[in-house]
């Protein structure tokens, strides 16, 4: 707003929920740009790493503080110039009132990693559960396998990726490593370029206008100068550090005892894999 660099949207809800999401556009500078998005996708690494749930993740500090129990990261919304990344945390009653902290803290750790960097195996898993996905993803119905095909046929992916193009993470010649994008994609989620929101019954006595279309109550809050300063150069995050190895993802699936002779079957099918 014109007091503040930034500003709060408080969204009454017709469920009974609480959320806390904050969103980035992400712009494509020219349909190179926009190809590595679609093809490479650099987000799938930075939700692998704020969606982790591990001991020492964002989501476990948040949760060990009795803010939030879940978080949902990813693209919500793709265009010809531009694409939409958002994090949203599912929040408790102590979480929704501590929502500046919240985002303080997850601008912590979208700092420390542009700072440090994010180590090497991160890239490897996050490709290697794309894959996992791919693999035993379930049939999808006709009617559905169709129009996800021809979306993709429409983002100009190649005939060879057509049915895997929108999840496997794909290699685009002359495009930037994985770490560049990686960091590129960081600097710009950033609270300059941040739009952010608060949902939840509690908003409804100070609810001041109705949206358009629908008709959802709203207001608008500024964020106070020294939150903002906090989230623009925000703490380290104790107890925050990035995951490990994964010593458990799988790579080798190949089928056991794949010629069994006919009277050694049954002792083969009870062998736990």
């Amino acid at each position: 707003t014109a007091q503040s660099p930034g500003a709060w949207t408080e969204v009454v809800p017709v469920a009974d929920r609480r959320s806390v999401s904050v969103s980035w556009p992400v712009l494509f500078e020219d349909e190179a740009t926009r190809q590595a998005w679609i093809r490479c996708k650099p987000y799938v690494t930075l939700c692998y790493l704020l969606g982790h749930e591990g001991p020492t993740s964002l989501l476990s500090v948040l949760r060990r503080r009795g803010w939030a129990n879940g978080v949902l990261v990813g693209s919500v919304r793709e265009d010809d110039n531009f694409a939409m990344l958002r994090v949203s945390f599912d929040v408790t009653d102590e979480g929704l009132r501590q929502r500046d902290s919240i985002l303080e803290a997850m601008y912590s750790v979208l700092r420390t990693l542009e700072r440090r960097g994010i180590p090497a195996h991160i890239f490897e898993e996050s490709r290697a559960m794309t894959e996992v996905r791919w693999r035993f993803a379930p049939k999808p119905p006709s009617v559905s396998a169709v129009l996800s095909f021809t979306e993709t046929m429409q983002r100009g992916f190649g005939p060879e990726d057509y049915v895997s193009g929108q999840v496997l993470l794909l290699e685009l010649p002359g495009a930037p490593s994985a770490a560049q994008r990686a960091r590129t994609l960081l600097s710009q989620l950033t609270p300059e370029r941040a739009l952010q929101s608060a949902v939840a019954k509690a908003f409804a006595a100070n609810a001041t206008a109705s949206e358009r279309w629908y008709g959802t109550r709203h207001s608008v809050v500024d964020v106070a100068a020294n939150v903002w300063k906090r989230w623009q150069s925000p703490a380290a995050l104790p107890g925050y550090a990035p995951p490990p190895p994964n010593l458990y993802i799988p790579s080798d699936f190949k089928l056991k005892n794949l010629q069994v002779a006919v009277q050694d079957r049954a002792e083969a099918s009870a062998e736990p894999p």
